[in-house]
C-alpha cells in the first residue's frame, strides 16, 4: 500500500552524522591530494586510494553480508576509506608544509574545500538515499541484495580514480601552458575516456550476471537484476568526475554543492514517491537520473560560462547508447552458454569500432605512469 510517511530508519539517522564526518574529513583529503598530484606523487595517491578503496569495500561487504548491518555497514565502509585516506595524504602533506604556507593558502582551500565537502555529503545522499528508502518501505533482505548489485561497479570506479590520478596532474600543467590546442585535447581526452568507461560498463553489464552466481550465494542471485542500470549511472558518476576538475580548476566550486543538492532532491523524491509502488527497480532508474543532472548540468554551465570548452556531444550520446539500449539489457539478464557468445560478439564489435582510440589513452597512461617514475 502506497504511503507518504517518509520517517526515517534507524540506520539513515545513525548514518547521517557519519555523512558528515566523511564529507568534514574529505576537505582535508583534497589539500593533500592536490598537493600530491601537484609534485607527480602518483604512486602515494594511486596507494591511498586503492586501499582506501578495497578496505572500504571489503569493509561493506563483511558488515552486509556477513553482520546484517545493511545501509550502516557501507557508510562505515566509506568512514574507515576517508580515515584511512586522511593518514596517507593529508598528515604527511600538513608536516610538509610550514606555518607561512598553512596561514597564506589555509583560507583559500577552505572556500574552496567548504563546497566540495557539502558536495560529498551530497553525494552520500545520491549513493544511500535510494537503500535508505528500499529499507523504510521493502524487506530488509532487499538492502542487501541491492547493495551487493551496487559493488558490482567496483571496477567502473577503480578506474575512475585511476583515470582521475593520472589525469588531473596533466590537465593542470595542460591548462597553465601556452599550446593553442590544449581546449581540444581536453575534448579528445574526455570522448576517449567516455568510451574505456563505457567498455568497462558493457562488459560489467554482459557479464555480471555469470560473476554474481558463481560466485555469490544464491540469495542474491537477483542482484543481477540491477547491476546494468546501476552500471550506467556509474558512467554518468565518472563523467561528473572528468567534468569536476574543469570546475575546480576555474575556482568555480560554489557550483558543485547546488548540482548535487538539485540532484539529490530529485533522487529522494522520486525514491520516497515510486519504491513503495514499484519496488527496488526505481532505485536503480534514480540513480542513473541522480548522475545524469549533474552531468548535463555541468556540460551546460561549461559550454556557458567557460566557452572554449566545446565537447563532441553527439559521438558521446552514440558511446552511451551502446550501454544502454534494449538489445544489451537483453543479453545482460540471460546467462546461458548460447547467449555468452552474442555477449561476447557485441563487446568486440564496440572495441573494433573505437579501437583506435582506446589505444591512444592507453599509450597516454603508459606515458604519464613512466613520467611519475
Amino acid at each position: 500500500v502506497f504511503t507518504t510517511d517518509v520517517t526515517l530508519p534507524e540506520s539513515a539517522k545513525r548514518g547521517f552524522p557519519i555523512a558528515l564526518i566523511i564529507g568534514f574529513l574529505r576537505i582535508f583529503n583534497q589539500m593533500g591530494d592536490i598537493y600530491y598530484r601537484t609534485v607527480y606523487a602518483l604512486k602515494r595517491i594511486a596507494f591511498a586510494n586503492i586501499i582506501g578503496f578495497i578496505l572500504s569495500n571489503a569493509a561493506a561487504i563483511f558488515l552486509i553480508v556477513f553482520m546484517q548491518k545493511g545501509v550502516m555497514g557501507k557508510y562505515m565502509g566509506m568512514l574507515l576509506s576517508t580515515i584511512f585516506v586522511f593518514v596517507i595524504l593529508y598528515i604527511p602533506y600538513i608536516r610538509k608544509s610550514g606555518k607561512s604556507f598553512r596561514k597564506k593558502y589555509l583560507k583559500i582551500s577552505l572556500l574552496m574545500g567548504i563546497p566540495i565537502m557539502i558536495n560529498s555529503v551530497t553525494h552520500v545522499i545520491i549513493n544511500y538515499s535510494d537503500r535508505i528508502v528500499i529499507a523504510k518501505y521493502l524487506p530488509i533482505d532487499i538492502v542487501g541484495i541491492y547493495s551487493i548489485a551496487y559493488m558490482g561497479g567496483l571496477l567502473l570506479t577503480v578506474f575512475i580514480g585511476a583515470f582521475n590520478t593520472a589525469w588531473i596532474p596533466m590537465f593542470n600543467e595542460l591548462m597553465n601552458s601556452e599550446k593553442f590546442n590544449r581546449y581540444d585535447i581536453v575534448k579528445k581526452r574526455f570522448t576517449e575516456f567516455a568510451i574505456i568507461l563505457v567498455f568497462l560498463c558493457i562488459a560489467g553489464q554482459l557479464f555480471g550476471i555469470n560473476v554474481i552466481n558463481l560466485l555469490l550465494p544464491i540469495e542474491y542471485a537477483k542482484a543481477s537484476i540491477f547491476l546494468p542500470y546501476i552500471l550506467f549511472g556509474i558512467v554518468f558518476f565518472g563523467f561528473n568526475h572528468f567534468l569536476t576538475n574543469i570546475i575546480v580548476y576555474h575556482k568555480d566550486t560554489y557550483f558543485l554543492p547546488v548540482l548535487t543538492g538539485i540532484s539529490a532532491t530529485v533522487n529522494l523524491g522520486l525514491n520516497i514517491l515510486f519504491i513503495p509502488r514499484f519496488g527496488p527497480i526505481v532505485a536503480a532508474y534514480t540513480t542513473i537520473i541522480a548522475y545524469a543532472i549533474i552531468s548535463i548540468a555541468m556540460l551546460i554551465i561549461i559550454k556557458i560560462k567557460y566557452k572554449s570548452y566545446q565537447f563532441n556531444y553527439i559521438k558521446i550520446l552514440l558511446i552511451l547508447l551502446f550501454s544502454f539500449n534494449p538489445l544489451i539489457l537483453h543479453l545482460a539478464g540471460n546467462d546461458d552458454l548460447l547467449y555468452i557468445v552474442f555477449k561476447l560478439t557485441y563487446l568486440t564489435v564496440f572495441t573494433l569500432i573505437f579501437m583506435h582510440n582506446i589505444r591512444n589513452i592507453v599509450n597516454i597512461w603508459k606515458k604519464d605512469k613512466r613520467k611519475a617514475k
